[in-house]
């Protein structure tokens, strides 16, 4: 964990400082300059923060009427431009030589669009090392309050809307539900999350329920709230956990039940076997016996039952943190090794089936 903290202070402290030659080619002393400052000293501020100057401040100087020279010798300290200065500067009146030399420095990479890249870069090492760090929360055995240590560091390390979201979900975990509340007011303030908040909220009411399949299929309020998220169009984090909550409660057919359907009496027949088999199954639900082994896993975990396959089609589906399916492997005998390789370290729960009866849920931890 020290290792940890001491790479992670490390890569915060570069990305700082590249963050500071951005933020000071956009300062709002630059643009209060431009139109109070006399042409010199102007100049020199602009060649100082050069060669991370913003098109903003670029723009504002094009058209502050510069000197020519000095006009000349910040652009070419900035160029190549991008297209939004090229287009403010043919609004001005500049002679040949001066555009001929502007147009000619207008080739490769300008050490803006480096600096941005070498930003990114250190951002997501910075995210890979916090993710390492909850996961040690997660999973260590010396950790007692996993959530608690998680939440902790999310708070405070970061408020970027994903780890806001990952520290809601935590809260949910920990049925910590007043916790997530707070957080949701926070998200709350943003518009552009109102989905993602609609969903939170109804989850944390669907979690302090007896049964959350149920609650799903008699209560028309948050029906209709989670049916509006999953109908939006674009293509977002909300509306995937509300169709995740649809599907859970059986309130929309998936791809597999409307292709079912269209065929006819044929499917119509099939799937009325598959009903009867599930009422026949119940008492081997009580009676029978599963294991899902290791648990924590490395990547492979082994389903062990002693149910009868002929009965009807077996599954192991697995599930994130918000219910989201991730994963689902038929069990063709009755000692099956499912291979987990696409599932990133972290907390899931896993469900086994057998003609849609759940014989077994619990938690699966992949390390």
């Amino acid at each position: 964990m020290f290792q940890l903290k001491t790479e992670l202070q490390v890569e915060k402290t570069i990305l700082n400082t590249l963050q500071k030659e951005i933020e000071e080619g956009d300062a709002q002393e630059l643009y209060t300059a431009i139109q109070t400052k006399p042409a010199g000293v102007v100049k020199n501020m602009l060649l100082s923060a050069s060669p991370f100057l913003s098109d903003g401040v670029l723009i504002a100087y094009i058209q502050n009427n510069a000197p020519n020279g000095h006009l000349l010798q910040i652009l070419l300290a900035n160029s190549p431009l991008s297209q939004s200065v090229l287009d403010a500067l043919q609004q001005i009146n500049l002679p040949k030589g001066i555009r001929k030399l502007i147009a000619a420095a207008q080739n490769g990479v300008s050490p803006k669009k480096e600096l941005l890249k070498q930003i990114d870069y250190r951002s997501n090492e910075v995210y890979k090392i916090q993710n390492d760090i909850v996961r040690h929360f997660l999973f260590d055995d010396n950790v007692t309050e996993r959530y608690k240590e998680a939440i902790a560091f999310i708070k405070q390390e970061n408020t970027c809307l994903q780890k806001k979201c990952e520290l809601i979900e935590f809260y949910i975990s920990d049925k910590n539900f007043s916790e997530a509340q707070i957080e949701l007011l926070d998200l709350a303030t943003e518009p552009d999350n109102s989905d993602l908040v609609k969903i939170y909220d109804n989850i944390i009411q669907l979690e302090q329920t007896v049964s959350i399949e149920k609650e799903l299929t008699t209560n028309a309020t948050i029906q209709n709230d989670i049916t509006e998220v999953a109908d939006v169009q674009e293509k977002k984090k909300a509306k995937a956990i509300a169709e995740v909550l649809l599907k859970r409660g059986k309130l929309r057919a998936n791809q597999e039940d409307i292709e079912a359907l269209t065929l006819g009496s044929q499917g119509l027949r099939l799937a009325n076997q598959v009903e009867q088999l599930t009422v026949g199954n119940q008492s081997l639900t009580a009676t029978g016996t599963i294991r899902v082994f290791p648990n924590p896993t490395s990547g492979i975990v082994n389903v062990k039952h002693n149910f009868n396959i002929e009965n009807g089609k077996i599954t192991f589906t697995v599930y994130n943190m918000l219910g989201v399916e991730v994963m689902n492997e038929n069990i063709n005998s009755s000692n099956t090794e499912v291979k987990l390789n696409n599932l990133k370290a972290g907390m899931y729960f896993y469900s086994v089936m057998q003609n849609n009866q759940t014989i077994k849920t619990d938690k699966l931890m992949v390390r």
